[in-house]
């Protein structure tokens, strides 16, 4: 009898283990509204992207790498890349440090070093 609940007690343990594992990172688009993690967590920037007219989405400034950790980006499209088409620019974060810090971001034209962003985007971290 005991070695049963035992074996029951085992298998929910890994059960919400593996349930936890499976945890998608929680997504900001809203630069007004401060972003709060924990240390460890990993979250996700998403922004509007036209790739087709060749903009994208950059650094404006460097991270406080004490604080924040860039682990990647992609790009998503809404449908098949076609000329005019909007899509979703995926950026994934980790949190390394407790602290405040800001992610800043301009979207532009790669190719024209002189012009200005078409936008710019800061969002502040609060990690816990």
């Amino acid at each position: 009898m005991k070695s049963s609940t035992i074996i029951w007690l085992v298998f929910f343990v890994l059960l919400s283990v593996q349930g936890n594992a499976l945890e998608q990172p929680e997504a900001y688009s809203d630069p007004s509204r401060p972003i709060e993690v924990k240390v460890g967590q990993t979250f996700i920037i998403v922004l509007e992207c036209n790739k087709s007219n060749g903009f994208c989405w950059k650094f404006a400034k460097d991270l406080d790498e004490a604080v924040l950790e860039y682990v990647s980006s992609k790009y998503i499209p809404d449908s098949a890349l076609v000329l005019g088409t909007v899509g979703q620019e995926k950026w994934t974060f980790r949190a390394r440090g407790s602290g405040k810090a800001e992610i800043s971001l301009k979207y532009i034209a790669p190719w024209d070093k002189h012009s200005q962003p078409m936008q710019k985007k800061r969002f502040l971290v609060i990690v816990r």
